[in-house]
């Protein structure tokens, strides 16, 4: 039961932002001012202020993984897409039988902050601590993915320490159509899709739903899921807009435990079982006042519920059974504003309850323990936002936010960034610190968890510079330094413990460059150093040099020809079986031809790993030849 003093905060809250809504309101609003609507009305994952045509704003650029791009590169699934991203390594991308988390410029994997349509779909219940399995994705159901690097507690609170991503499955239509498509390959994989589009005067409708057998890519993983989404919008004569998101997501997946050692070491050859189901709602109401002001309200609605049956690891992990259940529901007022020509500024209030259990069992050498347990937590927050010009070229930002938490001290998360152009030359500068509620559980397991941590933080001062040599070809680099501090994590004997301090430095560097007319060229590449304080060891499941090559190709004006190539150097990992052990390094290289047959349909053959190479996903689960699938995609 929330208590007075969490109860007291709450209305605090609301009462500080219905003030300062009255005094910013009436600080910017003439006697007879009209209701117009914004000019500036685009919006991106990291900030809550609108992007400006002109001057970009300070905060690092969002990168922007749109529809064609996807189709371009056919990959079989969303891991498989993400691990093509720069900053981005992904645990298990080739097998979504087992859970595929994203490890962010080598950040703990709950640490990035994961949305779909806005929501956020983090899972505290789960042992993985709040990270999300992205295996769960349908890749036939997204429109565009945004990747965001760096802290942003200043803008979502907890759990985006190390950036966010945002998974977008919907995009404005301009007419009624109908889309199907089709996808067979090799070793039992196959898809479909289908997603109808309704579109009227005031607004539209889409609906989707899709189904996704992924075979068996390497031996013991397996997985079959639907999904469903809806989306919709409606915008009135006043120009106030209405826009609402819906999920269903069911699946079964099988795959060896983790760290057994897979198919080659694992002594107990039965598989884990999971299944999964999510529901998610989000709503977003948004309103034109006076002035170029702006009111936005946000709903959202996000519940899982995961059924986990596993064998266990030979002498190491016993036989376990796991029922959880988690639910988030959030909302959110945002009020924009202009005060002056220059500056744009943004304040809000966020309110939060979450609630999850789990219902879990250990057989300990025949003896059935409980491992159950059920938290409430409730969240209020008030934030800000703003950006300035303070010269010609430079523009500064700042934001921060203020979390109240029950059972947890006042988290406030500042943000500061500078973004001086030059020419063509685009440099950014910025500091932020970020922290992270600890997982139900990590407080709530009765065996390995603890009631008494407290939220890890985190420290950011990064670098960034943009040049165009040309119109079509931009190189970039970036320099960071990271230090995370209490860092919750898994010690050699299976118990949670915090670590006092991680230091992460790393230098990422891209080039892009149109080649000719209908040729483009894409490279990165990353280097990240990994250190914990008064300690001699490494952090697991990150490798600390990757590396990518991208080659976009039209070379008839109905065919297209994608490839990617991606090196991921050596990995530190652990099995019980193997103890600690360092996996390869390897490089893949994928590639996809689209054939557009005529107008509105497209059939694309794909073929993975086609330098047939062997590697290690993770100890003992090896990934080995070349995989081939053909898509249809086309308007009805």
């Amino acid at each position: 039961m929330i208590n007075i003093l969490s109860r007291g905060l709450w209305f605090l809250a609301a009462g500080v932002f219905a003030c300062l809504f009255a005094i910013v309101n009436s600080s910017v609003a003439s006697e007879k001012g009209q209701i117009t609507h914004p000019p500036i009305t685009i919006y991106i994952t990291g900030s809550n202020l609108p992007v400006a045509p002109s001057p970009p704003r300070s905060s690092p650029a969002t990168l922007v993984i749109d529809k064609t791009a996807i189709e371009r590169m056919q990959p079989r699934s969303v891991p498989q897409l993400l691990a093509t991203i720069p900053g981005l390594h992904i645990e298990n991308a080739m097998m979504r039988g087992s859970v595929s988390t994203v490890y962010q410029r080598g950040a703990e994997p709950n640490y990035t902050l994961v949305m779909i349509n806005g929501v956020k779909v983090n899972d505290p219940t789960s042992s993985r601590g709040d990270a999300f399995d992205f295996s769960l994705l349908d890749i036939n159901s997204i429109e565009r993915i945004e990747v965001v690097n760096g802290p942003y507690s200043s803008v979502y609170g907890s759990a985006a320490m190390a950036g966010v991503i945002n998974i977008i499955t919907h995009t404005s239509a301009d007419r009624s159509t109908v889309e199907v498509g089709s996808t067979l390959g090799s070793r039992r994989f196959a898809s479909a899709t289908v997603k109808g589009t309704s579109v009227f005067n005031e607004g539209s409708l889409s609906v989707r739903a899709a189904y996704h057998d992924d075979g068996e890519p390497v031996t013991g993983s397996q997985f079959v899921g639907k999904s469903l989404n809806a989306e919709g919008n409606i915008t009135s004569a006043a120009l106030a807009q209405l826009s609402f998101n819906a999920r269903y997501h069911d699946s079964t997946a099988n795959s060896f435990p983790g760290a057994s050692g897979g198919d080659e070491y694992a002594i107990i050859r039965q598989l884990d079982a999971r299944e999964t189901q999510q529901q998610q709602l989000g709503v977003r109401y948004k309103q034109p006042l006076k002035n170029e002001t702006l009111l936005i309200v946000r709903a959202g609605f996000f519940k899982t519920q995961e059924a986990l049956s596993s064998p266990g690891v030979e002498q190491a992990v016993p036989a376990n059974t796991s029922n959880t259940d988690y639910a988030r529901r959030n909302v959110a007022l945002n009020y924009q504003l202009k005060p002056t020509n220059t500056l744009r500024a943004v304040i809000g209030l966020e309110l939060e309850r979450e609630q999850g259990g789990s219902n879990g069992t250990l057989d300990i050498n025949g003896a059935v323990v409980p491992t159950a347990f059920d938290l409430v937590r409730h969240s209020a927050a008030l934030f800000a936002e703003a950006e300035h010009p303070i010269k010609p070229g430079l523009y500064g930002t700042i934001g921060v936010r203020i979390d109240k938490t029950d059972g947890f001290e006042v988290n406030t998360s500042p943000r500061l960034g500078l973004d001086y152009r030059q020419g063509a030359t685009n440099y950014q500068i910025n500091w932020s610190q970020g922290f992270k509620l600890p997982s139900f559980f990590a407080l709530g397991h009765p065996i390995v968890g603890n009631a008494d941590f407290q939220p890890e933080t985190s420290e950011t001062y990064d670098i960034g510079v943009k040049h165009s040599l040309k119109p079509n070809t931009v190189i970039t680099a970036s320099v960071y330094y990271n230090r995370y501090f209490d860092l919750i994590d898994f010690d050699n004997s299976g118990v949670l413990v915090a670590r006092p301090e991680v230091q992460i430095t790393g230098v990422d560097l891209g080039a892009t460059d149109q080649l000719a007319k209908n040729v483009s060229l894409s490279a990165y590449c990353s280097f990240l150093t990994i250190s914990i304080k008064n300690s001699d060891k490494t952090l697991n499941k990150r490798p600390k040099r990757v590396a990518g090559l991208a080659l976009n190709w039209a070379f008839r004006p109905a065919f297209h020809l994608s490839m990617q190539m991606n090196y991921v150097g050596k990995i530190p990992d652990f099995s019980f079986p193997t103890g600690q052990h360092t996996l390869d390094s390897r490089t893949r290289l994928d590639t996809a031809l689209r054939w557009r047959v005529s107008t509105g349909w497209q059939l694309t053959m794909a073929l993975n790993n086609l330098l047939n190479n062997r590697y290690e996903e993770s100890v003992g689960v090896t990934v080995s030849g070349v995989s081939a699938h053909m898509s249809l995609q086309g308007n009805l």
